[in-house]
């Protein structure tokens, strides 16, 4: 999920406002003072130009393989940019392999960024800024655990804003990566900001948290009330042995500011099959079985009945002569699998 969460100086005024799409940020600026900042946060979901060869199967069966493309994606993207004109933009799953070429649409039109460079994960979170307004303050960003870590000064008023564009670890039982993803990156920024001399006063922290906007996840107690007991379980699993403290804090929810009298707006509007492949069950188990979690995930009857259905489509191979199959086709090869993949993603990974 798209998360946008803010923290400005006590006392403050308002400054969290989602707008619509065609609303630009020239007019929110005219409407709201010349102190306004946007940001633009997008997860691309990969496929970029050369890499992401597994996610052509998230599409409807009915969207054409051009618009499934990265260029038909990238003009979507550019026309999106162009409509709204943000001062900030981050993203998340942006390829190592490609970037460069991938939004050279953006640098070429003069738009500074910083990708993040540690470790080897393929999918990068990218903040690109406009460098006529802004300038990062000692000209670098700090790369936490897929967590972007940017100072930024705005050139005419010297004004100092944080920007932490995060991409959180996904998984129904990650929550304790998901906090201590959150707790490096707002670490870094009550460290830094004394290494360098500046405010920490000003924070942004958006991109996709992989977790919803909900009083029983750490993530939000963590932004929204400043700290985490020690013991806190998510889904009956406990996220952090002990407490941990938000220095800085505490964050607005920029969907919950704007949509106080209603429910949040999808981030993502597609059919819905997890229902359909999966289940849970709680932390009671059965004779015999072994203790689960609460709410832990389990394949439904229908997913374990498209599984075999893919074995008998797809399975080339016998197991060894003497077993009680013997003769009946129940393996795959590597052949068989690379058919699979080129059948379900149009691609087999190099």
């Amino acid at each position: 999920m798209a998360t946008l969460a803010t923290k400005g100086p006590p006392n403050s005024p308002q400054c969290v406002v989602l707008y619509s799409p065609g609303e630009s940020s020239e007019m929110c600026a005219r409407t709201m003072g010349p102190k306004t900042v946007s940001v633009l946060s997008y997860n691309l979901l990969l496929p970029n130009s050369v890499d992401g060869w597994w996610t052509y199967k998230n599409y409807c069966p009915n969207t054409p393989m051009e618009a499934r493309s990265w260029p038909s994606r990238q003009e979507l993207l550019a026309r999106k940019i162009e409509m709204e004109s943000p001062d900030i933009i981050c993203f998340q799953e942006a390829s190592d392999r490609s970037y460069e070429s991938d939004f050279e649409f953006l640098t070429s039109a003069g738009w500074s960024y910083h990708i993040h460079t540690k470790g080897k994960a393929r999918m990068r979170t990218m903040t690109l800024w406009n460098s006529a307004l802004f300038e990062v303050v000692g000209e670098e960003s700090y790369f936490k655990d897929h967590c972007l870590v940017t100072p930024f000064r705005v050139r005419i008023t010297n004004d100092i804003f944080w920007v932490i564009n995060c991409h959180l670890q996904a998984g129904l039982h990650a929550g304790d990566r998901r906090l201590r993803q959150l707790h490096e990156a707002l670490e870094t920024v009550r460290k830094k900001s004394k290494t360098l001399a500046i405010s920490q006063e000003r924070v942004l922290v958006c991109g996709d948290f992989n977790s919803n906007s909900d009083d029983i996840l750490a993530t939000h107690q963590y932004l929204l009330r400043g700290k985490v007991e020690g013991g806190f379980e998510e889904y009956g699993k406990a996220v952090t042995s002990k407490t941990k403290n938000c220095a800085v804090h505490p964050f607005q929810d920029a969907y919950q500011v704007a949509y106080a009298e209603s429910s949040n707006p999808p981030t993502m509007i597609a059919p819905s099959l997890i229902p359909r492949m999966e289940s849970s069950r709680d932390a009671s188990a059965k004779e015999g079985q072994t203790e689960t979690y609460r709410g832990e995930v389990q394949p439904s009857d229908n997913f374990v009945a498209a599984c075999i259905l893919l074995f008998r489509v797809y399975a080339d191979c016998s197991l060894p002569a003497g077993g009680e199959t013997e003769g009946v086709k129940s393996l795959m090869s590597r052949e068989a699998v690379e058919k699979w993949l080129m059948d379900i993603n149009n691609s087999v990974y190099d």
